[in-house]
């Protein structure tokens, strides 16, 4: 997906509204003896909504918390989920090169 294509994406929808919404007032928890390569990121209700696996790259979504509501508030299909999760991930928490990936199975691991 070009840059193009994804700031239409951002023209026509309001999917950074959404996007603050959804990660606003996130409580990030690192646990390096245990989980050395993760990052985890929760809501205020206390639930996952994003692991980062930062030996990997890969960037997981909580299906359920995050991937659906873009899917059933815009209608976006799974790459446009997750390129714009790309776009917006790395520019608002800094993180480069990230892979998003959309899970059920959000736990520690």
């Amino acid at each position: 997906m070009n840059k193009i294509y994804l700031k239409e994406l951002y023209l026509t929808y309001p999917i950074m509204d959404l996007f603050h919404t959804l990660t606003k007032n996130l409580v990030v928890k690192i646990d390096e003896k245990e989980y050395p390569n993760w990052i985890y990121y929760f809501n205020k209700e206390n639930k996952i909504i994003f692991e980062y696996n930062t030996k990997n790259g890969y960037f997981w979504c909580n299906y359920k918390l995050y991937w659906s509501i873009f899917y059933e508030k815009f209608g976006f299909n799974y790459n446009q989920i997750k390129y714009l999760t790309k776009d917006m991930v790395e520019n608002h928490f800094k993180l480069g090169g990230i892979t998003p990936q959309m899970s059920t199975l959000i736990h520690l691991h």
